[in-house]
């Protein structure tokens, strides 16, 4: 948890990690009680020892259980994002030049994580064998609005 608290590329790198791992359990736990501290002071410079989530790459390889992973985490995502987007609001208000580190990290683990999950329901349904409910696409439907209406707030942030 500490490490993924560090910047937004070693948030993504603990996130593959435990999708490498196949533990969705780990996953919801993980992405329930993970929290960015709101921070108004400079960051000190981090190293970086893991690289940044490689994005597509690693979530083609996952194929169509992308789908059921973006389904378990869906309402910790939602979790995740509403926890962080009051820190976003804090810092907006507050205008202080000082914490626009702390904002960038925040911001963009919010975007990526939104990224993440709709570039991963994209990947599986281009993987999916079978023809698609009319039931599942509605439900994906459903996903993409409110990854979408997160982003739009997200962006009225910055």
């Amino acid at each position: 948890m500490r490490e993924a608290t560090e910047s937004a590329g070693q948030f993504f790198a603990v996130l593959n990690d435990l999708i490498r791992a196949g533990n969705d359990d780990a996953l919801l736990t993980f992405l329930s009680l993970c929290d960015i501290p709101l921070m108004n002071l400079p960051r000190s410079s981090v190293r970086r020892t893991r690289p940044v989530w490689k994005g597509q790459e690693g979530m083609r390889q996952l194929g169509e259980r992308n789908l059921q992973i973006c389904r378990n985490l869906h309402s910790a995502i939602r979790g995740f994002f509403e926890r962080h987007a009051k820190k976003l609001k804090r810092h907006a208000e507050s205008l202080a030049l000082d914490g626009a580190s702390n904002f960038l990290h925040i911001f963009l683990t919010m975007g990526g994580l939104l990224r993440w999950q709709v570039e991963g329901l994209v990947i599986a349904l281009e993987a999916h064998q079978r023809d698609i409910s009319p039931q599942e696409w509605s439900q994906f439907r459903a996903f993409w609005d409110v990854y979408f209406l997160m982003f739009s707030n997200l962006m009225e942030c910055l």
